[in-house]
Formats: structure tokens, C-alpha cells, sequence
């Protein structure tokens, strides 16, 4: 029995690493539960904050990641990626409010006179996994999908996205990764470099 109990308790043990995840996943839940369907204007105003984010540091993104490869031309990653990027946050907030809208439906005569329409809401919170030969297009880019769809309503979303990825790309020794994100979330970044610095100290 005494052996039995051990391997429960064993399974139930989760690595520092994992309870990171577990921790991280709540938090953003209990922030999206706050907010579940923001308005038009919200999903714009923050595809704009991260849209002036990508322009303002696009140097140190493409010099950073290009250091990371050994060398890879900031030309390419300014219009493979960054570029991509900003085209679609505008892009997206050109379309999102026609696409907000009900969806009408077809009702039959004998369900007459009901109304039928499909009602577009936000799933919660996304996870994004990017791959590393676009690091950027590849994490940014669903996120920007993700925000226009109202997911994850909190800016420390937007920040812990660029953060990892920036923290996986060497961005913090090129002195990109405070000054991006503490410009738009001063109140927010200690409490946030904390989770992220523990969490990957112990991954």
C-alpha cells in the first residue's frame, strides 16, 4: 500500500518547469475571464501598440536574430518578417469589425418567425508553438490573429510572447527585450520578468 501511495504521489509531482505552466495558464486565464469579449476598438488599439512596437525596434529585432543565426541579413528578416508582421496587424484591423458581426442563418418556414445568426467569440487562451527558422513570423504572426479574435485579454499576453521569443534569441543581451516591453508595460514588468526569468531558470 505504502508503495502504491509513493507512485500516486510521484505522478502527481510536478517539475518546476510544469507547475511554471500550470501557474502561467491560470494567470492568463483568470485575465481573460475579466474580459471576455472585448470590443473592436480594444482588439485594434492593441494590434496598434504592438504594430508601433515592431516599427520602433525593428533594428535591434533584425540584428539580434541575425546574431543568433551567426549572420542573417536584416533585410530579410525586416521584409520576410517584421514587415509581414505589420501588414497583417493592419490588415486585421482593417477586417475585424465586419467580421465581428452576427452571421445570419436560414430559418425554415416551419421554425418561422425565429431568427438564426452564428455569434463569433473568443475560444480563451491560445498557445502558440513557432518553429525557429522565422522566429518572429512564426510567433508574432498567430498572435496577431489571436488578438484580433479578442483571445487573451490581457497585454501581458502580447509581452510574454515577444518576451520568450526574445529571451530564446538572444535579445536580452542586445538590450531589446526590457526597453520593448517595459515602454508599454511599466507598471506590469516586474511582476511579469519574474515569472518569465524564473520559469526559464528552471526549464
Amino acid at each position: 500500500m505504502n508503495s502504491l501511495s509513493s507512485l500516486v504521489n510521484a505522478q502527481n509531482t510536478l517539475t518546476p518547469e510544469i507547475q511554471h505552466m500550470h501557474d502561467a495558464l491560470a494567470a492568463q486565464k483568470a485575465a481573460y475571464l475579466q474580459n471576455t469579449v472585448p470590443s473592436a476598438h480594444e482588439r485594434i488599439e492593441r494590434l496598434a501598440r504592438l504594430r508601433r512596437t515592431l516599427v520602433k525596434y525593428q533594428d535591434e529585432i533584425a540584428a539580434a536574430i541575425s546574431k543568433d543565426y551567426g549572420n542573417r541579413s536584416v533585410h530579410e528578416t525586416k521584409i520576410g518578417e517584421i514587415l509581414t508582421c505589420i501588414e497583417q496587424c493592419s490588415y486585421y484591423s482593417k477586417n475585424l469589425t465586419a467580421w465581428m458581426k452576427p452571421s445570419k442563418r436560414h430559418v425554415s418556414a416551419l421554425h418561422q418567425p425565429a431568427k438564426a445568426w452564428v455569434q463569433y467569440q473568443p475560444l480563451g487562451v491560445i498557445g502558440i508553438i513557432a518553429p525557429w527558422n522565422y522566429p518572429l513570423v512564426l510567433s508574432v504572426g498567430p498572435l496577431i490573429c489571436a488578438l484580433a479574435a479578442g483571445n487573451q485579454d490581457d497585454y501581458l499576453g502580447i509581452a510574454e510572447t515577444l518576451l520568450i521569443m526574445m529571451q530564446q534569441h538572444n535579445m536580452k543581451e542586445e538590450n531589446v527585450l526590457y526597453p520593448m516591453c517595459d515602454q508599454h508595460l511599466p507598471g506590469e514588468m516586474p511582476e511579469l520578468l519574474a515569472r518569465l526569468e524564473t520559469g526559464l531558470a528552471e526549464s
